[in-house]
């Protein structure tokens, strides 16, 4: 406690998750996590890029297997290794974007580190770690301005926040990584309108709706 009153909460919150964020996102290996799959389709569907999943799993050159029926079996790990510095095999034109979906809103995070690691040209295996970046970084941001605007109880939205799982999800390329930190700050805004001397109107009960 006596940490915390000398450092401000929010700012020990956000170092820890990027922290932590970044080690579980490079300890779970590619194709680990039962639904990075989906995931991934999910976002170039959004972005109306054919075949957008298989292109990336091709081109990390890892063979994939559904951990849900394969619990045992696990990625060999000098493949993982030579994925580190593997070409990838689609051009950067393929992988554009032809169009833009609503649904790309629930990815948009992680997908905008995905994109600019194909335009840098970088493999494929850090063209994923980007997009992990990228949606923990969000994560990251949301939280530290939920607790700033938490009136109350900081410390034990700051715990929930530091949650192993909460963690692992914001390092992610699943669509948590956007719903669990914008559900973190619509409660933290309801206690903000709660205890603030601020007339609640018409704007505030939308910003909340729309958070909702």
């Amino acid at each position: 406690m006596y940490l915390l009153k000398k450092i401000q909460i929010e700012n020990l919150v956000f170092t820890l998750i990027i922290f932590w964020g970044i080690v579980m996102s490079f300890l779970v290996p590619t194709w680990q996590t039962p639904d990075e799959f989906t995931h991934i389709w999910m976002i170039g569907d959004s972005l109306k890029i054919e075949d957008f999943d298989k292109k990336i799993e091709e081109s990390i050159a890892l063979d994939r297997e559904r951990v849900e029926f394969n619990y045992d079996e696990k990625i060999d790990i000098n493949d993982q290794i030579a994925s580190f510095t593997a070409r990838p095999t689609y051009s950067r034109e393929e992988m554009l974007p032809q169009g833009v979906s609503i649904t790309l809103i629930k990815h948009f995070s992680a997908t905008l580190g995905i994109l600019l690691g194909i335009l840098i040209g970088i493999p494929t295996y850090w063209v994923l770690q980007l997009g992990e970046l990228f949606a923990l970084l969000f994560y990251a941001i949301v939280c530290y301005y939920a607790l700033k605007l938490m009136p109350i109880k900081k410390e034990v939205l700051a715990v929930v926040m530091l949650f192993p799982m909460a963690l692992q999800q914001a390092a992610s390329l699943n669509y948590d990584a956007v719903l669990i930190p914008l559900c973190f700050f619509f409660v933290a805004y309801i206690f903000h309108l709660r205890y603030s001397n601020d007339r609640v109107g018409i704007r505030q009960i939308i910003f909340a709706l729309c958070l909702g």
